[in-house]
């Protein structure tokens, strides 16, 4: 879970799903309720997906790393994700 320094109250998260789904989602909500709202799949499609994290990076830029692992090779993966303000 990461709070936004930008935006006072927003907080993310970061959800990894194994088979069947394979797809790891980004998660917003308000401080105030915890009301927990799907923004996006970040990343789907073969391949284990696990651990998770983000850090900020600056304006709307979050630096995000995950594990991709299997029985045949693993490795960690990461990027630049961008996650505009909310239109609510």
């Amino acid at each position: 879970m990461a709070a936004d320094p930008e935006r006072a109250g927003v907080l993310y998260a970061l959800q990894s799903e194994r088979e069947p789904v394979n797809a790891i989602s980004l998660w917003t909500a308000d401080v105030e309720t915890l009301q927990w709202k799907k923004a996006c799949s970040v990343t789907r499609g073969r391949g284990d997906w696990t651990y998770p994290w983000m850090t900020y990076a600056g304006s709307d830029k979050w630096y995000m790393v995950y594990y991709e692992g299997s029985v045949e090779r693993s490795s960690l993966r990461g990027g630049i994700i961008s996650i505009a303000p909310s239109e609510e």
